[in-house]
């Protein structure tokens, strides 16, 4: 005899690493208001449009830059993705490590089709930790780590040049 109960089974652990407070972001982007008139900002009299300066958009120091520098040839690798880094981030953000680990089986997971993914989520959670202060030199180690730069995946995110990833 099967017996039906109302009883809900819990979530599993992988259904929460992808949930995020949904409040994370609130105050820390512009709004669409705002945006408008840091443009109108950038247009004289006349209607000619002037670019901002170079020099006020963000910008990281070497050292930070090549964190993510890879160069197998060379033998050129960053340092690992560790304790430290998700320390950092811990207590910065609003993340846990069981979040982060989800950014990366959900970047690698090849079942998924391209559009099928949530990059959303990962770009927010790069965003919060841009926002909240956490060091661009972590941010690289992130993005190297999630992206599976570190196994070699194939669509893996990584510092081939001596450019910045920003």
């Amino acid at each position: 005899m099967l017996a039906l109960s109302n009883r809900s089974f819990a979530t599993t652990v992988k259904d929460k690493a992808a949930q995020r407070d949904p409040e994370r972001l609130k105050g820390l982007t512009l709004t669409k208001q705002q945006v408008e008139e840091a443009m109108k900002a950038h247009y004289d009299e006349e209607g000619s449009y002037s670019p901002p300066h170079a020099s006020t958009f963000p910008s990281i120091d070497r050292r930070a830059c090549l964190m993510n520098l890879r160069i197998p040839p060379l033998g050129i690798a960053p340092p690992p993705f560790g304790d430290e880094q998700v320390k950092e981030i811990e207590q910065k953000t609003t993340l846990r490590r069981d979040n982060l680990q989800w950014d990366r089986e959900h970047w690698t997971d090849d079942s998924l089709q391209p559009d099928e993914k949530s990059v959303d989520v990962i770009i927010d959670d790069i965003q919060e930790m841009y926002k909240k202060g956490v060091s661009f030199a972590t941010i690289n180690l992130f993005i190297d780590w999630f992206s599976g730069a570190d196994k070699g995946y194939k669509h893996a995110i990584y510092n081939k040049t001596w450019a910045r990833i920003e």
